[in-house]
């Protein structure tokens, strides 16, 4: 089953740019600064062992530094 993550920092952003996609979406409104095994929605993710295939708009969705995303590439592998 594929999903996509899609993040945005603040609740008046919109999330369509992203969200083109078919499939489940998990969006998450909250700094790209916040662990990504500590936003609500990447917790959803993370758990549902029926997806096979994560998408996301680009790279920085997952994480602000690089060790925060190799860990969440790493998690997901």
């Amino acid at each position: 089953m594929k999903a996509k993550y899609v993040r945005v920092s603040a609740e008046g952003q919109k999330i369509v740019r992203q969200a083109d996609f078919d499939g489940l979406i998990y969006p998450d409104i909250c700094s790209g600064s916040k662990p990504f095994k500590e936003r609500p929605e990447a917790k959803k993710l993370l758990s549902n062992k029926e997806i096979t295939e994560v998408h996301v708009h680009s790279i920085d969705r997952l994480g602000r530094n690089t060790l925060d995303i190799m860990q969440t590439i790493q998690d997901f592998t």
